[in-house]
């Protein structure tokens, strides 16, 4: 291993472990739960209180902006959406350690597209190009860079897409449910 593929190798790792560190801390938190029999913390005669009928046990409070996920059961404030990725409500206390977790991962993708580039131009245009096509893994190789290539693409467009929408919801104040 070279020295520039050391330094490569730390820069990947590290986006790898800041989009890990920010998943489990997105799946981990709360999500920005609302207790279950919490009651309005004011009753007044113009505003209407709401009540979450779908939450089991006590009639619980609903404020406004607070949604029901029916894949957790709970009231989250702010709910965003529920996301198959962290198996988490993505909600007002855990939006953060989300986009972070996006943002790793699209960053990740990126250096992972142009590793792969330039791996895929190395094997095409080294010297010894007659002795690498020569060698009993140079097929693989060759096959495995063009499909890790086309998956950091796939995965940067998706994930700049979400992020995009993530940062519009944020512009307009506004989450993907309401």
């Amino acid at each position: 291993m070279t020295g520039r593929g050391v330094i490569h190798a730390i820069i990947y790792n590290t986006f790898c472990f800041l989009a890990v560190a920010s998943h489990l801390r997105g799946a981990v938190a709360d999500p920005g739960r609302i207790p279950e029999g919490m009651e309005a913390p004011f009753q007044s005669e113009f505003m209407e209180i709401k009540s979450c009928q779908k939450c089991t046990g006590k009639e619980t409070w609903k404020p406004i902006r607070a949604h029901h996920c029916k894949e957790c059961g709970f009231c989250v404030f702010k709910m965003d959406h529920h996301c198959p990725w962290i198996n988490n409500c993505v909600g007002q206390r855990n939006y953060k350690y989300f986009c972070q977790f996006v943002v790793y991962i699209l960053c990740s993708s990126i250096y992972l597209s142009f590793l792969m580039f330039l791996s895929f131009y190395c094997l095409l245009t080294s010297e010894r190009t007659k002795q690498h096509m020569n060698r009993s893994g140079y097929p693989i190789a060759f096959i495995m860079c063009i499909v890790a290539f086309v998956e950091g693409i796939l995965f940067t467009f998706f994930t700049y897409e979400i992020l995009t929408e993530q940062f519009e919801s944020v512009d307009e104040n506004q989450s993907y449910i309401d």
